[in-house]
């Protein structure tokens, strides 16, 4: 259960699924309505929704795009961290608006596999993260926030994550590029009364191709 909650990485963007429904014959007939052929209440404009222009911050989270050994260090096992293996897949998705990141490694649970969706939102101008794996309890319940520094390449991460038996659970992940083709990613979480900081794990992502 811990795992699940510290492997929360890797947003599923909506874009313009509302003007499939609202055909091109039905904006001509009716072009001050909305994409659902809906006229806008009195004093609100008329908005025409348009597919999402790719920029700077998509090619950014495009470099990701590949195949990644991972080494994955649990410091949350007692005295000694324990070190697995894994391997991670990136892809492009959507014209370039999106990546999907799915991940398989192996732990004294067994086999573990997570799925995410990372996205930049043009309207918040952050990045957004979402996620979910083979120990998901409370399936979707958390959505990360990042933002980038570009002068130090890094990405920082929060979100609050649902831990089972231990309820909600500030989360911080600072994910170092160490040129193109590693990344270090350390992952914090907040838990007990007292909320303090604790640095949970830590992932070695290395390009393979």
């Amino acid at each position: 259960m811990k795992r699940a909650a510290l492997i929360c990485l890797a947003m599923i963007g909506m874009g313009w699924w509302a003007t499939q429904a609202y055909t091109q014959e039905e904006r001509k007939a009716d072009p001050h309505g909305d994409a659902h052929g809906q006229q806008p209440a009195e004093g609100q404009p008329s908005i025409e929704m348009k597919p999402v222009t790719v920029g700077p911050e998509h090619k950014l989270m495009q470099e990701g795009a590949g195949e990644w050994d991972q080494e994955i260090t649990d410091f949350t096992t007692g005295p000694e961290p324990k070190v697995s293996k894994g391997r991670a897949t990136c892809k492009v998705i959507l014209d370039g608006l999106a990546l999907t990141f799915e991940t398989e490694s192996h732990c004294d649970q067994g086999t573990f596999k997570g799925f995410g969706v990372t996205t930049w939102n043009t309207m918040t101008k952050n990045y957004e993260m979402t996620w979910v794996d083979t120990m998901s309890y409370n399936g979707l319940d958390s959505k990360w926030i990042g933002t980038w520094d570009a002068a130090t390449e890094t990405m920082t991460w929060n979100a609050t994550c649902t831990v089972p038996g231990m309820g909600p659970c500030p989360m911080k992940m600072v994910e170092k590029r160490m040129g193109k083709d590693k990344t270090v990613a350390e992952f914090y979480w907040s838990m007990g009364p007292d909320q303090k900081e604790t640095k949970s794990m830590q992932i070695v992502s290395t390009r393979v191709k």
